[in-house]
């Protein structure tokens, strides 16, 4: 329970601190979140990450994809699982890989209940 709780904390924090930027489009934000967790489970964590990785670097139009990769590393830095530089190198190389990938979708679960209390489709 405490596990649920400290995820579910987290994932609101994220969201909230978001609504306030103004370099980020919240509808392709919500939009982007909402399809996470099935794009983890289609891709696997690591494929997903590749991808977003790759669609917000140095994009000013796509900065929800960035800030979606940055939320995924700092919940797992939050977590404990991570405390790499390279998120990337670290799934390659971990054996954790599926544990990790579990407590993500715990994360997108809670991300995407947030972003549709936080974030109207109006935005």
């Amino acid at each position: 329970m405490e596990r649920e709780n400290k995820t579910k904390l987290i994932a609101k924090q994220l969201i909230v601190e978001k609504t306030s930027r103004n370099d980020l489009e919240l509808k392709s934000y919500k939009s982007l979140i909402k399809g996470l967790g099935a794009m983890i489970i289609q891709n696997g964590l690591y494929g997903t990450l590749v991808f977003l990785k790759a669609k917000g670097e140095n994009k000013t139009s796509k900065k929800h994809y960035h800030y979606v990769f940055e939320d995924i590393k700092h919940f797992l830095n939050e977590k404990g699982l991570f405390s790499n530089n390279d998120i990337l190198e670290y799934l390659e190389r971990t054996e954790n890989l599926s544990e990790i990938q579990e407590r993500v979708l715990e994360l997108v679960n809670w991300y995407r209940r947030y972003v549709e209390i936080f974030i109207s489709d109006e935005d």
